[in-house]
């Protein structure tokens, strides 16, 4: 994951990249000014976008030139700085045109006096002496906190992340925008707190660890409980004919083989692959015809071409899929081809609206998922979307279901909270039979050009 984050007014790049790296160094994370925002996004040499203060404000108010498949973390948002347009920001019109001018006059003094006013003070080292260049843009960028205004909410995929004890924004009114904001209660507008927790938020790779040895842990009953898997793959195993069930082939997060097993019989090379041994354990045991190994879906090290790549609800579990697609892509000579089913943003629907941001999964659109394809070099022949409405005897059989799918709760939900959300579950979502919950899919075929 390479991170372009986009710093506040007056905030040194250089120093925020530093916060970054130290409070989320799992990633790479490269910093530029507002001012410099613009031609960075242009130049595209990230998967993954972040904004900060005024550079959250920036990329709310340009979504538009943003990347529809990258992912975006915004900390300290707000839709609108002066406090007469209502979008979060506390500072008046008056006083932000008063420091204006006082920057033209006295920049440090200005400058120490935002600092204070945002707490960070003893965080952010001073500027070194300002140019009258340097001043012109910090003029230009609080031009900006006095103009820009943003449509609220962004988009449903960005996470965001404000501080509930932020002297310039107002967390409650920012929340009545976007109300699927994080409000990180004891933190101000200091960036490390909230990069702190946009990190333990955005699915990194040291969780991408738990969900393997979650799935380790549940490899007995998974079938069991896994119904919609089990209709997807008869779904996408359907869209090859008997006479291509030829060639090389891989198979990324084959998981127990419920995908796997429609490919029998298969002539040729079949090897399928999963990162949680006890299920790769568990496909050798009951098909044993394929051949299986543990592997990491995010890179293809040590596998030879093939002919084929089949992955069956994997792709929308993995933390950079865009980058997953084209080091897939490696493997695939002209012609190869991709066939694959991904959770959509409909999965699940029930529970997000009773516990929002409740599963660990980032979801991406359809439309989102096709220029993913597009990026890493696939032409797509066939797509369509796939709608799954399982019955469960009531909302405890439907969690334990859920848990045994990898697909549990995420952490920060309380055991009170889960309570109470299965007591609404019961009651919001009952049917014939017990209670309804809702799967849906892109299904894609795509060829290597």
């Amino acid at each position: 994951m390479k991170f372009l984050w986009i710093s506040g007014w007056a905030v040194s790049p250089v120093w925020f990249a530093e916060q970054a790296r130290a409070h989320w160094p799992e990633a790479e994370h490269q910093a530029v000014s507002p001012s410099e925002a613009p031609a960075a996004i242009a130049q595209n040499e990230f998967t993954a976008v972040g904004g900060y203060s005024l550079g959250a404000l920036w990329l709310l108010s340009h979504s538009a030139i943003v990347p529809k498949n990258v992912p975006v973390v915004l900390l300290a948002p707000i839709f609108a700085f002066p406090a007469e347009l209502a979008g979060g920001g506390r500072m008046t019109l008056t006083h932000l045109r008063w420091q204006r001018k006082r920057l033209r006059n006295d920049a440090p003094a200005a400058l120490a006096d935002f600092f204070q006013r945002a707490g960070l003070t003893n965080e952010v080292p001073p500027p070194d002496q300002l140019t009258p260049a340097q001043i012109a843009l910090l003029d230009d960028e609080l031009g900006w906190l006095e103009t820009l205004r943003a449509p609220a909410p962004p988009p449903p995929t960005w996470l965001g992340v404000t501080g509930g004890d932020d002297s310039l924004t107002d967390a409650t009114k920012i929340n009545s925008l976007w109300p699927a904001v994080h409000i990180i209660s004891a933190a101000g507008h200091a960036p490390g707190p909230l990069l702190r927790s946009a990190r333990e938020l955005f699915l990194p790779p040291h969780q991408m660890k738990e969900v393997i040895q979650n799935f380790d842990r549940s490899v007995a009953g998974y079938e069991a409980h896994s119904a919609p898997q089990a209709a997807l793959a008869v779904q996408l195993a359907s869209w090859l004919t008997p006479a291509e069930h030829q060639g090389r082939a891989v198979e990324f997060g084959a998981g127990t083989g419920l995908f796997t097993r429609h490919m029998l019989p298969w002539a040729g090379t079949y090897l399928a692959t999963d990162a949680a041994p006890r299920m790769v354990e568990y496909g050798r045991e009951h098909l044993p015809a394929m051949g299986w190994q543990i592997h990491d879906a995010r890179q293809t090290t040590g596998l030879a071409t093939v002919d084929w790549i089949f992955s069956c609800n994997l792709l929308q579990w993995l933390d950079d899929p865009a980058t997953v697609l084209r080091e897939w892509r490696k493997i695939l000579p002209p012609g190869g081809k991709l066939v694959a089913a991904i959770l959509l943003p409909g999965s699940l629907g029930e529970l997000q609206t009773i516990l929002p941001r409740s599963t660990p999964l980032r979801w991406h659109s359809a439309d989102e998922w096709q220029m993913m394809c597009g990026r890493a070099n696939f032409s797509v022949i066939r797509e369509a979307t796939w709608e799954h409405r399982e019955i469960y005897s009531h909302a405890l059989a439907f969690m334990r279901a859920v848990h045994a799918m990898g697909l549990a709760p995420h952490r920060s939900v309380g055991g009170g909270q889960l309570r109470t959300a299965l007591r609404a579950y019961d009651r919001n979502f009952a049917t014939a039979g017990g209670v309804g919950a809702t799967w849906q899919a892109w299904l894609v075929r795509a060829m290597a050009v």
